[in-house]
């Protein structure tokens, strides 16, 4: 095809589909059950479905429908944009940039090498799921109940986290929004708070490698891990400081908190760095200093 109106009709494409030089518009529905290959745009008020692998050419692509679902996708360094919502059934690669205005259903692995924008709920299915890309941003993520998150790149999350395993993020993590886990939750490099934040495991790790700095307004950072362990590895307030911490569950502490209002620790505290605070700090377990002298500043310590 080198361009279709569709006059408000639907079209069935039984075998392979290729667009080339003109967009498709004014489609009510595309259904496509072999190989296609989108050199042009495809606009339809209804669903469109593409059965086969998705190839990307000819520079970057819109799919704008209600629904589109697509089994595989091939970018060839061109970059896709779904104006609508999205059921995902196999891999993308290959893509540039990748964006969704509408939910998303994620049912198989994300990678590009720049950006991947989720403006709408997104739902993990079928499987653990890995989001490659230089930094995703996310509305909010539901991983029902059974899968992990894996996010090599950096993380932008505007929305909760919910009903995930393990979350595993890769570069440097702004958390907008709450999240909840039944597994660990591991940070590899600098975690901005951008809210007020509450992390949750089912008796599980929480472990900061890097940094930990509030976004220029102090936010409270509450962390509810059970009988698990919550790591920092790296200063905490340095650069921003940070609200009250209050941790249920132990403290592995190995860098300095440098600027926070308060900490409260509910489980045993491992103190290899020192602890500076504006207000109190509570430590209700048993509390080890290690690594050396240690100072605990603040306003009253128990």
């Amino acid at each position: 095809f080198y361009g279709i109106t569709g006059a408000s009709k639907g079209l069935t494409v039984d075998g392979g589909f290729q667009l080339s030089t003109n967009d498709a518009t004014g489609l009510a529905s595309l259904s496509v059950t072999g190989a296609s290959t989108l050199a042009a745009n495809v606009t339809s008020t209804g669903t469109q479905s593409y059965d086969g692998t998705t190839t990307l050419s000819s520079g970057d692509r819109t799919l704008t429908a209600s629904t589109v679902t697509l089994n595989a996708v091939t970018g060839g360094s061109n970059a896709l944009t779904v104006t609508g919502n999205l059921d995902l059934d196999g891999a993308v690669s290959g893509v540039t940039n990748m964006s969704v205005s509408g939910t998303s259903n994620i049912g198989s692995n994300v990678t590009t090498t720049g950006t991947q924008n989720y403006q709408g709920a997104t739902t993990l299915s079928g499987g653990d799921r890995t989001l490659q890309g230089s930094t995703i941003t996310m509305a909010a993520v539901t991983g029902t109940g059974s899968h992990d998150l894996t996010v090599t790149g950096n993380l932008d999350l505007d929305g909760a986290v919910t009903d995930v395993v393990e979350l595993d993020i890769t570069g440097t993590s702004n958390l907008g929004a709450n999240i909840t886990t039944t597994g660990t939750q591991t940070y590899t490099g600098a975690t901005t708070l951008s809210d007020v934040n509450t992390l949750t495991t089912t008796n599980s790790n929480i472990t900061f490698s890097d940094t930990v700095n509030s976004d220029g307004t102090a936010r409270n950072l509450t962390i509810n891990a059970g009988t698990g362990t919550t790591q920092f590895a790296g200063i905490v307030g340095g650069s921003s400081g940070v609200g009250d911490i209050d941790i249920t569950g132990a403290l592995d502490l190995n860098a300095a908190i440098t600027n926070a209002a308060s900490l409260s620790v509910s489980g045993t505290s491992n103190i290899g760095a020192n602890v500076t605070t504006t207000g109190t700090q509570g430590y209700s377990g048993t509390t080890t200093l290690s690594g050396g002298d240690r100072t605990l500043q603040g306003s009253t310590v128990t």
